[in-house]
């Protein structure tokens, strides 16, 4: 079984979410009962290079993406593709809580997309 959930939204200047993290209240923030192959695409535009919006990934107590990663930069509205956006991809453990923070560090309003795929 594999489900998929695409996350959009955006962040104004030195926001966080909140709650910070992308996941939380959803079906994606526990991994359920049998181990699953988690994969994470994310971009956003309205951002530079040199002040991205960053994000960090955690499954249980495991960092799968160090915080202050940035998030790649990409056409405006359009993304993740999947042969070119992928952040992470990893083994979750049943019951894990997956946990996605996000944080804009640019001085303009930030709009991000992140596509997260479960496979069993």
């Amino acid at each position: 079984m594999s489900a998929t959930q695409r996350f959009v939204g955006a962040l104004l200047t030195g926001a966080s979410l909140n709650p910070n993290n992308l996941v939380a209240g959803s079906i994606f923030e526990f991994t359920g009962q049998r181990p699953r192959r988690t994969t994470i695409y994310a971009v956003q535009d309205g951002a530079t290079d040199a002040a991205p919006l960053v994000t960090s990934v955690t499954s249980g107590s495991n960092v799968q993406v160090e915080a202050n990663t940035p998030v790649p930069a990409f056409t405006a509205g359009q993304g993740p593709n999947r042969d070119q956006h992928m952040l992470v991809s990893f083994l979750s453990a049943p019951g894990d809580r997956l946990v996605i923070t996000l944080r804009n560090t640019a001085a303009v309003t930030s709009n991000y997309r992140f596509l997260i795929e479960f496979t069993d």
